[in-house]
């Protein structure tokens, strides 16, 4: 989906807004353009087996192009979700009530003219409940938190990598403001760049090898 220069998410695959409700199962949301896809204004999404890749930034603006950005009081439910090669987070909640579960986040850089980018962020207001999540090669952060909830079992965060051309951050988990963040498992796993924050058991990399969903869009879309 192509985008409007005069409108910032005009170019989006899929927005769910205004107490609407999305129920998906296999879908893809390829090369669109903003964002793959929006929840918003009480908008609810449940997905199952859901591919979102390579969303450009916006015409308009040179900003967005996020994987999955759900706020405003909306409700997400994924299981078995890949985002891959998105631009400033590849999977956003804010405001809003998730549960996730098997989902990997790959590849997230910068949008054009934003340099804030993460790879997961749960932003201000979020209530998030997790189980085995991956988030892996993200430009600036690997995941963000920021005035969150977050309760959730097997969370992995690697290969975090410095900022193109600066060289600065590479951080795995960064949290801001008054986060209630709680892990069931006694640990979390981290394997960044320019981070303290260097475990990852072999036991677990295999275990969170599992959320390949259509095998991970057969193998990163190798076909």
């Amino acid at each position: 989906t192509r985008s409007s220069t005069n409108f910032n998410d005009q170019g989006a695959g899929l927005v769910v807004e205004n107490s609407a409700t999305a129920t998906l199962i296999r879908c893809a949301f390829v090369r669109n353009r903003s964002l793959g896809l929006a929840v918003r204004s009480l908008g609810r999404l449940a997905a199952s087996h859901l591919v979102v890749s390579d969303t450009a930034v916006s015409a308009a603006t040179g900003v967005d192009g996020a994987g999955l950005d759900a706020y405003e009081a909306g409700q997400l439910t994924l299981d078995h979700a890949f985002f891959a090669r998105n631009h400033s987070a590849g999977l956003a909640v804010t405001g809003t009530t998730a549960t996730l579960q098997d989902v990997e986040v790959r590849a997230t850089t910068r949008s054009v003219a934003d340099d804030a980018s993460s790879g997961l962020l749960f932003g201000s207001g979020s209530s998030v409940s997790l189980q085995r999540l991956r988030v892996s090669q993200s430009e600036r952060v690997g995941a963000l938190l920021n005035n969150a909830r977050v309760t959730g079992t097997d969370l992995v965060v690697a290969d975090s990598q410095v900022i193109s051309g600066a060289g600065t951050d590479g951080a795995g988990l960064a949290v801001q403001g008054g986060n209630d963040s709680r892990n069931k498992r006694p640990y979390c796993f981290v394997s960044t760049r320019l981070s303290k924050m260097t475990t990852m058991p072999r036991s677990e990399a295999v275990r969170m090898r599992r959320p390949n969903p259509w095998r991970n869009f057969k193998m990163d879309s190798g076909r």
